[in-house]
């Protein structure tokens, strides 16, 4: 299934599933930017417009179809990035960096945090 995400600046971008199990993120990346860490891995994808995606981000705020499908990389290719999906850890794990165990209340904590930025995704839109 292919989602399509409208950023601030009103243009289309599409959020597709591949074989792989990762995301293709297709849009025009005409201006935007990348962090990187000291590996150097690529930490995140800011757009202008947005989305900013960086890792351990939870898709399922852009479309609840991708609900759990936590941000472990991205790959440059020609029709945009490939985001690759943790199929291993969970969003605390990859947010810690390792396979720290984690209380309720840190469950709660990561679902408040995922409920704000989705709210404040949805501010933007309306925008």
């Amino acid at each position: 299934m292919k989602v399509k995400y409208t950023n601030r600046h009103k243009e289309v971008q599409t959020f597709e599933v591949n074989e792989r199990g990762n995301i293709q993120w297709t849009a025009d990346f005409e201006f935007n930017r990348v962090g990187f860490n000291d590996d150097p891995k690529i930490m995140m994808v800011d757009p202008s417009g947005g989305p900013y995606i960086n890792l351990g981000y939870d898709m399922g705020i852009i479309d609840k179809s991708f609900d759990g499908m936590i941000v472990k990389g991205f790959i440059s290719n020609d029709d945009g990035w490939e985001i690759v999906i943790n199929k291993e850890q969970t969003v605390w794990q990859v947010l810690t960096g390792g396979n720290e165990e984690y209380s309720q209340s840190d469950e709660a904590l990561l679902k408040r945090h995922k409920t704000k930025l989705s709210s404040e995704r949805l501010k933007i839109n309306k925008l």
